[in-house]
């Protein structure tokens, strides 16, 4: 699959998490419409988690580099 998704094709749980991602559907939306339940909130609870801690790690160093710049 992971070839497939180079040439631009997706799984059907891959679309239900971009739009659960971007806030398009909710959580129980997204498994209730979802083939594998299972592999879907697994990916929610990995994938999600990760990327959260990601964005406050950037947030953090943003701030940091705020903080040291010279006021022009």
């Amino acid at each position: 699959m992971s070839r497939s998704t180079r040439l631009g094709l997706k799984t059907f749980e891959s679309v239900l998490y971009e739009l659960y991602e971007t806030g398009f559907i909710s959580y129980e939306d997204a498994l209730r419409n979802a083939d594998s339940k299972n592999e879907l909130s697994l990916r929610i609870k990995l994938e999600s988690h990760s990327r959260r801690r990601h964005r406050r790690r950037r947030r953090a160093a943003d701030c940091r580099l705020k903080a040291i710049r010279p006021v022009a």
